[in-house]
């Protein structure tokens, strides 16, 4: 009961915040991409910071990657309890920055989820992985670190992961300050399928 209780509650959040992004009639209610962000140490126990951000791409452009790693393609609990619609997209990514930073794509007249869950294969009890929602960024502009250019930057769902090492005031600290704009020149990044993961805990110490 513990693992569902954890799932359900970052489904609704999710819900809650892509609820603007979705058409109310026709196929494109269909369209979803169903993220599974999963946690690693030390933010897995530790606790931590997450911001999440979704780019909304042209349809036409959102589509599986091959080659492109994705942990949630064969995760079978996945499978068997969270099916997809007929044009929905599984994502996955790992995480294990203290800060971390998910972009991922969702297209444009359709709808995103997102969960977490502790990495595939880990002992960590379902039942100790509580987040909470600490704030939604705005729309805005940065300044380009590579360019010196001011850029457009979207919103973005601010996530404390409960841990032992990591308060809820240290999340907030960190709200306030992360920067989200060119993220692959300011942060060490990885991609996955659609899904693109920043560690900005060393970025923010300097």
């Amino acid at each position: 009961m513990g693992r569902f209780r954890c799932l359900a509650l970052f489904l609704l959040l999710a819900l809650v915040s892509a609820g603007a992004h979705l058409r109310a009639h026709g196929k494109d209610m269909e369209m979803l991409s169903d993220l599974t962000i999963y946690l690693e140490p030390p933010i897995l126990g530790g606790g931590g910071t997450v911001i999440i951000v979704p780019r909304m791409i042209a349809a036409i452009d959102w589509k599986s990657q091959e080659g492109r790693e994705n942990p949630a393609a064969s995760d079978p609990y996945l499978k068997s309890n969270k099916p997809l619609p007929p044009d929905g997209l599984r994502l996955g990514a790992i995480i294990s920055d203290k800060v971390s930073i998910v972009q991922f794509d969702y297209p444009e007249g359709g709808t995103y989820k997102f969960r977490f869950a502790p990495a595939r294969g880990s002992t960590f009890p379902w039942d100790m992985l509580k987040t909470k929602h600490i704030g939604t960024g705005s729309e805005g502009e940065e300044l380009d670190p590579s360019t010196g250019q001011i850029i457009k930057v979207g919103s973005a769902l601010h996530i404390h992961i409960v841990g032992k090492d990591v308060t809820e005031a240290d999340s907030r600290i960190v709200e306030s300050v992360i920067n989200i704009g060119s993220l692959q020149s300011r942060y060490d990044c990885r991609n996955y399928e659609l899904v693109l993961v920043c560690d900005a805990s060393k970025d923010l110490q300097k």
